[in-house]
């Protein structure tokens, strides 16, 4: 898995509350007039009518024992319909009050709150969504539903188109984070069609997390595979997966070459977890001891990683970079030249743009989302020059113990 940086990050969290942060203050809005109507204030039919009054009959309906008909809510009808329903409906436990008291505060200071929300770090999420419930006493299912009226990222087309928008211009990666083998750019086609565009998935389901359904770092620009296939509606959570906008895989997890002895050709890739830290394991691959034991828990298992990366072509590619890799390590005068290339200062620098142009990716890790299979690559590369001694690879030797830099 490869981590998220954001080059500008400053400048997309302005350009992402621009685009988004108003559409969702009209959302909230119209929520906040229909619970505070349907708790039985100020119930009036105005020149606004129709902005609320499918919420309010969508907020009756979640928290009525029988649904009421789209007609109850007609203009001549639905101040009679609330009154009703707030008189002698049997209602099920909602905390409507708790409601409206989180809409506002999500409102209030020029909606300081929801901004904060929509940019929350992605270390914070879980933790500021939690939050909010708590402050409101907002506990069980029918409170959640109400609150997607205003976060529903799957009907409310135009903040999800806007959203999209913000993600498609900044093009955060080019290949999916989760996999790092399939595309995950946008790119405009011809005549407003598109040539290529990514998924965003929201790290925290909608469904369970509606209050993050617009939160910038919860969504995810992956590929199609990776999130209608591998994660569908597995739930992920902190404890069991990895936000790529937190971390990669960094050194937690390396492949690995498994050589034929007989003619030295790479046989199949291991995918080696290196950290002994429980938690970063967890996310890794789950409860068990290696991949692809669990698939519903930790990033390797949830997204296949074992057998994407041990498929024929992945395979066949793997040996090319092995044994070219192989070839320069043995090869003293070869090295030699590389370190000392003419027109670029110093050894790293050299040895850097020699790999990327024969290797056709990138040596550092910000920049392995630019290319597909860029850290399979760069840990096979590793791998051959610590299991070749020889003296004149030592430079190179220290030049990979700054791999990540």
């Amino acid at each position: 898995m490869i981590k998220i940086d954001i080059p500008d990050r400053q400048g997309f969290k302005i350009n992402y509350v621009t685009a988004v942060k108003q559409l969702v203050v009209s959302e909230l809005e119209c929520l906040r007039i229909a619970i505070d109507q349907t708790n039985g204030n100020n119930i009036v039919v105005d020149p606004d009518f129709r902005s609320f009054k499918d919420v309010t009959r969508k907020i009756i309906n979640t928290i009525r024992s029988q649904e009421l008909p789209a007609s109850d809510f007609r203009k001549v009808t639905y101040i009679q319909t609330v009154t009703n329903f707030r008189n002698g409906a049997t209602i099920a436990p909602a905390n409507l009050n708790g409601l409206f008291d989180l809409a506002t505060d999500l409102l209030g200071n020029n909606g300081a709150e929801l901004e904060s929300l929509l940019v929350c770090l992605p270390e914070q999420l879980k933790t500021k969504n939690d939050t909010l419930l708590a402050n409101h006493n907002l506990t069980n299912a029918r409170e959640s539903a109400i609150i997607k009226l205003a976060f529903d990222y799957g009907s409310q087309a135009a903040i999800a188109n806007a959203i999209k928008s913000c993600f498609r211009t900044a093009n955060l990666v080019r290949y999916c984070p989760y996999c790092n083998q399939e595309k995950s750019m946008y790119t405009p086609g011809a005549n407003g069609r598109i040539a290529d565009v990514h998924q965003l998935d929201h790290f925290f389901d909608k469904a369970s997390y509606p209050l993050l359904s617009y939160s910038m770092y919860n969504l995810v620009p992956g590929d199609a595979t990776c999130n209608s296939i591998n994660k569908h509606t597995i739930p992920f959570c902190d404890i069991y997966n990895l936000n790529p906008y937190i971390a990669g895989f960094d050194n937690n997890m390396a492949f690995s070459a498994e050589i034929d002895n007989t003619d030295l050709s790479l046989r199949s890739i291991k995918l080696n977890i290196l950290t002994a830290l429980k938690a970063k394991k967890l996310q890794l691959i789950g409860d068990g001891n290696d991949v692809d034991l669990d698939p519903l828990h930790g990033n390797i298992n949830v997204f296949q990683l074992n057998s994407k990366y041990n498929r024929a072509d992945v395979i066949e590619i793997a040996n090319h970079i092995v044994e070219t890799i192989r070839i320069a390590a043995i090869n003293r005068r070869a090295i030699e030249d590389i370190l000392v290339e003419a027109g670029v200062a110093g050894s790293y620098e050299n040895y850097k743009k020699w790999y990327q142009r024969t290797m056709r990716t990138r040596f550092d890790e910000k920049e392995f989302h630019l290319f597909p299979y860029s850290k399979l690559f760069r840990d096979l590369h590793d791998e051959v020059y610590r299991r070749n001694t020889r003296a004149h690879n030592q430079e190179v030797i220290d030049i990979i113990d700054q791999r990540y830099q």
